[in-house]
């Protein structure tokens, strides 16, 4: 996906998002911009690697470490233990999963 793409799927699902708290909204208008939300947000947590450098800095720096730590004998599992935490495919799977298990029921 290209940064484009993802930038304009973002910022439709902020104006959706800001749509949505608007009272007025009928029960069938109201799904549908849940449904077009739900999948802007499968496109923008779709990427293993994130499109910001700040991110994917840090990600390379925990690669770094976990591979220092091979070559020392260090702590490898910890580093490579965060680096889920910066995809945004993963971090998107368990939302969705924790959504299930916890969210709330359909109205």
């Amino acid at each position: 996906m290209k940064r484009e793409t993802h930038e304009v799927a973002e910022k439709t699902l902020d104006e959706i998002t800001e749509s949505l708290k608007d009272e007025t909204l009928t029960e069938e208008e109201r799904q549908e911009m849940e449904k077009h939300a739900a999948r802007l947000a499968g496109v923008i947590f779709n990427p293993w690697i994130p499109f910001g450098w700040s991110r994917r800095l840090i990600m390379a720096g925990l690669v770094a470490l976990a591979l220092y730590g091979l070559t020392v004998g260090g702590q490898v599992l910890i580093w490579l233990a965060l680096l889920p935490f910066f995809s945004p495919r993963i971090m998107g799977e368990a939302s969705f999963f924790l959504g299930k298990l916890f969210g709330k029921a359909p109205r």
